[in-house]
């Protein structure tokens, strides 16, 4: 059985990839943890058109995928935007960490803790979106 899940990444060099990947020219790791979440995913499934084992992540689809804008005036939206980016930073350093590791136990302490890191992402995201227990129930069934 093969899944197909969000899988954007960050990166900090500037390196060019190949085009079977999508690149937002722009700094911003609220995006990145959106798109990298269960909701996320959830969005993209429904509004992208679905391909052999994959979505087609063009701008006509993708543009329509509504991100959860931040009022930066409003303080509590600010906290969220900020806590939000601390766990994508976190994400992209545990991540980093895994690829140097041979598989040991200090490789599964860290793939623990990007589970632990990708539900905190998830509640954060679903807060954003103002989701219901019945509804993330619903995303997740998808997912």
């Amino acid at each position: 059985f093969f899944q197909v899940k969000s899988a954007f990444t960050f990166d900090l060099s500037g390196l060019y990839a190949n085009n079977a990947v999508w690149i937002i020219p722009k700094d911003d790791r609220y995006l990145l943890g959106i798109l990298n979440s269960t909701m996320g995913w959830f969005l993209i499934s429904n509004y992208c058109t679905q391909i052999q084992n994959g979505y087609q992540l063009i701008f006509r689809y993708l543009s329509r995928i509504p991100i959860r804008t931040i009022d930066f005036n409003n303080p509590p939206e600010k906290s969220i935007h900020d806590k939000l980016v601390c766990l994508v930073d976190r994400m992209l350093d545990l991540h980093k960490k895994k690829s140097y590791l041979p598989p040991s136990a200090e490789r599964d302490k860290i793939e623990r803790e990007i589970a632990i890191t990708d539900e905190k992402i998830d509640e954060i995201v679903y807060g954003l979106y103002g989701i219901t227990e019945e509804e993330r129930k619903i995303i997740e069934n998808e997912h």
